[in-house]
């Protein structure tokens, strides 16, 4: 019942930072296939490179939308990589509606001050964009990686966020990465699963 969105890559290359998967295999035709079917948003995660790159950011987007077969709205940058208002205008050029990349690495919470969404402006050119900014709220990295959260109090905190989203009538945008359910991941992932009716339970009430 959540509106949930899935974003991939199209890296061309493999590297340090990207993983470079690939768009035309059966198995990813098939994953596609089957979210479309569930009527879940495919977005796009631009590789590490994109953010300066705007002709990058180009050739990635139409690879990704020829395999998908559908065009994309929006997405998020890799590494949460941005230049403002550099990579928003990229963004804009290329025809996204919205990007939901702003956000703090290190730390959670409301770094444009806002959990609305809002249009975006390019302060250089003096002008509003046609590019929606939905701010990202809470990220699973965040929390282990750069806070060293345990998953209890990690669980806490996302909860505590939605609640404070909720009261301002705002949009509580979780990412969670797909790595983050195996491994030492494991218990994070299964306090995801936990959290999901939680934050099911908050939006009903």
């Amino acid at each position: 019942g959540f509106n949930s969105g899935f974003y991939f890559m199209a890296a061309q290359k493999k590297s340090k930072y990207d993983s470079a998967y690939s768009i035309t295999s059966k198995k990813f035709r098939k994953t596609i296939t089957e979210l479309q079917k569930m009527g879940v948003e495919i977005g796009f995660h631009p590789s590490y490179a994109t953010f300066r790159n705007p002709e990058l950011l180009r050739a990635e987007k139409q690879s990704l939308e020829r395999a998908v077969g559908s065009p994309l709205r929006g997405g998020r940058q890799h590494y949460l990589r941005n230049e403002f208002p550099q990579t928003w205008r990229a963004w804009e050029q290329v025809g996204l509606e919205y990007d939901s990349s702003l956000t703090y690495a290190d730390c959670e919470g409301f770094r444009a001050g806002t959990c609305h969404p809002f249009q975006t402006f390019d302060h250089q050119e003096d002008r509003a964009m046609h590019l929606t900014e939905i701010p990202l709220i809470v990220m699973d990295g965040t929390l282990k990686n750069y806070r060293g959260m345990k998953v209890n109090d990690a669980h806490q905190r996302i909860l505590q966020l939605a609640r404070r989203c909720r009261e301002v009538e705002g949009i509580f945008t979780l990412l969670w990465h797909n790595r983050s359910f195996i491994n030492d991941w494991q218990p994070w992932g299964e306090m995801y699963y936990e959290l999901l009716p939680e934050l099911k339970a908050l939006i009903s009430s």
